[in-house]
């Protein structure tokens, strides 16, 4: 039984399309990162803070993530 390993299946594709899987996932993992920092910095603020801002804590992750 032959195995297919990620270097193989990598090899077999147009160095194109290896450079945007790569470029997509650092894209992604970006987003991810910005994201994270966003709700880590509206989290710490006070809850009057975010009660001038319009929001309470628990609409922090539904409004960082419905962008």
């Amino acid at each position: 039984m032959a195995t297919t390993t990620h270097t193989a299946v990598f090899a077999s594709l147009p160095l194109a399309a290896v450079k945007e899987f790569f470029a997509a996932a650092w894209a992604n993992y970006l987003e991810a990162k910005t994201l994270a920092a966003e709700v880590t910095y509206l989290q710490s603020m006070t809850d009057r803070q975010l009660a001038d801002m319009g929001m309470k804590r628990e609409d922090i992750a539904k409004r960082v993530f419905a962008k």
